[in-house]
């Protein structure tokens, strides 16, 4: 008689138990959330029964790619108001072709007039070959990151060369001014009777305005205008510069052996 009565009692409990648990499962599994869904700037109000984010992402289909980022993160309960947004980052490689400017070198001309610029050689401009990887979220490129780069081609430099020469006023500052008529050769740094260290014998760089000179006949240190030439100090040397023979520097071989030898008038500044 007591062992029937416990386990009356036993089994009533287990009942009651059960049906508690069942009870409280029924009204979980009834309850819905309405939750706001942003993905790639599009925005849509869901009414689920998700318990959690990524339970609301598969009963959206929404598949999340490697680098694409969910907020809240995908084990966050919902809410009921909650929004969850799904951002799609995405990284590709890309290769183009980018244009490489020619350079342009321009030379001091003592045969063309002041302003007047004439192109030697047109030149051309090289190519190069760019990898980069490019970073998109949302459809928008944020970053790109150089991979690798190639020069295809060498550019190839436009040569100009302008104007150096031109003629002298009558009047105004010259007016008066003590006048020579020398011999003109050219000569070059490193070349054409240039030192080999680039310097003049008064140590500074030789070159386009500065010239050679007999110190007995002029100074150096002397401030010059020369005919066809322009300005320019005598600041050098030479073996054969003697008397009223002027040694015009250049900044090429090529303009020093354009000079020849000639004439020129050089106006004394100083």
């Amino acid at each position: 008689m007591h062992l029937r009565e416990a386990y009356g009692r036993a089994l009533f409990a287990s009942l009651l138990i059960a049906a508690t648990l069942c009870a409280f499962v029924t009204a979980d599994a009834g309850r819905r959330f309405s939750v706001r869904l942003r993905e790639s700037g599009t925005v849509r109000t869901l009414d689920t029964q998700a318990a959690t984010v990524a339970e609301l992402l598969r009963e959206a289909e929404i598949r999340l790619e490697k680098l694409d980022r969910v907020q809240p993160p995908p084990a966050t309960p919902l809410a009921d108001g909650m929004e969850v947004v799904v951002t799609r980052v995405r990284q590709q490689m890309v290769t183009e072709e980018q244009r490489i400017p020619a350079p342009v070198k321009r030379f001091a001309d003592p045969a063309l007039r002041p302003g007047v610029k004439r192109v030697v050689e047109e030149g051309q401009d090289g190519r190069k070959r760019i990898q980069w990887l490019v970073t998109t979220v949302d459809g928008q490129e944020v970053s790109r990151k150089v991979l690798a780069s190639k020069v295809i081609s060498q550019p190839k430099p436009r040569i100009e060369r302008y104007g150096a020469g031109g003629s002298l006023p009558a009047r105004g500052f010259f007016s008066g001014r003590r006048v020579l008529t020398m011999i003109a050769t050219g000569y070059a740094p490193y070349a054409c009777g240039g030192s080999r260290t680039g310097r003049t014998a008064t140590g500074i760089k030789a070159g386009y305005g500065t010239v050679a000179v007999d110190p007995r006949y002029i100074p150096l240190g002397t401030r010059l205008y020369i005919e066809g030439y322009g300005y320019a100090i005598a600041a050098d040397t030479g073996g054969d510069i003697k008397g009223n023979r002027i040694d015009l520097g250049h900044d090429t071989y090529h303009q020093a052996k354009r000079v020849g030898m000639r004439k020129v008038k050089v106006y004394i500044l100083d």
